[in-house]
């Protein structure tokens, strides 16, 4: 019997949380019916959604077997995974968003490797551009190596392109912090691996990502900002200490695109002064900040990171709030 033929009798349960992706959803569904590789199980997750995906969903079910519809009250994509976690039924589970794609080759790509964690590439849409990892397989010290070297890359910090063993998520209890709505993803990455022995890399990229574009998708306010900085600095430690993981940029890259996305939430309040105590709060009692790099990023940018680092918070609040929205004015920038 072949390796294929052997992995081929795994049975991967994909998890796709749905909430008002009626004009991506069919795409998405067809293309894990389409797998060449057969020995998988679908769970769709509708997360409350008005647009017609619920029913959407329910017609999937009528036509294939292999595909459950969990039906909730919206209560955000990290509470649909995990409901997804708790029903999965395979020994390896994967995850789409869906308003993603994947190959027809992508479960059968993955599932030629045997790992803890099997990680594959991605290709941004509509450009195109391709992101992968050199064919490899690691274990025990070896996966150190890897991760101090790759750990930034998306591919790193997304639930998807990649296999998790169901019974190391079980063992751990792990699961997605619905408290967080920007990088739950890439901490559970974090948590997982801690737990892993081996880890294995297909160059093939399978998984097809569309950027979102919603602006309500990239902000986070500062509560959950100072929540995120502490847990992610908690989980890289662990696995800097357990993994020997050395990659000094990780928790700088993190930070920045956290304190980039409370940036968005303090410009939608341009030219006021609201929260002003918070956002003082936030920036006088947390140690993390200090990971930043002011360097990063354009002058005025730049330069309210360094004010922040060096606590004068206030004339942070103020360059940020009253002079950094005139810069934008006839941008198409965000930030």
């Amino acid at each position: 019997m072949s390796a294929y033929s052997i992995m081929n009798t795994k049975i991967v349960t994909i998890i796709i949380p749905v909430y008002n992706a009626r004009s991506t959803l069919q795409r998405c569904v067809d293309s894990v019916i389409n797998q060449t590789y057969r020995s998988w199980n679908l769970i769709l997750v509708d997360d409350g959604s008005v647009d017609g995906s619920d029913k959407l969903c329910d017609e999937y079910v009528k036509k294939d077997a292999r595909i459950l519809v969990i039906h909730q009250p919206n209560r955000g994509v990290s509470v649909a995974r995990n409901v997804g976690l708790e029903n999965a039924k395979g020994e390896f589970v994967t995850f789409i968003d869906s308003d993603d794609y994947v190959d027809k080759l992508y479960l059968e790509h993955l599932c030629s490797r045997d790992a803890d964690y099997i990680v594959s590439g991605m290709q941004d849409m509509p450009e195109g551009h391709a992101t992968t990892l050199k064919d490899g397989f690691y274990k025990d010290d070896e996966m150190g190596i890897i991760l101090s070297r790759e750990i930034n890359s998306i591919l790193f910090k997304s639930p998807w392109c990649k296999l998790y063993r169901m019974i190391i998520i079980r063992n751990a209890h792990l699961m997605f912090d619905s408290k967080i709505r920007f990088g739950e993803d890439s901490l559970f990455n974090l948590q997982y691996l801690d737990n892993c022995n081996s880890l294995a890399c297909v160059n093939t990229p399978d998984y097809k990502y569309f950027i979102p574009t919603s602006v309500g998708k990239y902000y986070i306010e500062h509560e959950q900002y100072r929540y995120i900085l502490y847990k992610k600095v908690q989980a890289y430690k662990v696995l800097e200490m357990n993994k020997k993981v050395r990659n000094k940029y990780y928790l700088e890259q993190e930070f920045h695109d956290l304190t980039t996305r409370l940036f968005i939430g303090e410009l939608m309040k341009k030219f006021s002064t609201k929260n002003r105590k918070e956002f003082l709060y936030t920036f006088r009692c947390c140690s993390e900040i200090k990971y930043i790099n002011p360097l990063k990023g354009g002058r005025l940018y730049a330069l309210i990171l360094k004010l922040i680092q060096q606590r004068h918070c206030i004339i942070a609040f103020y360059l940020l709030r009253f002079v950094y929205p005139l810069s934008l004015i006839g941008s198409k920038r965000i930030i």
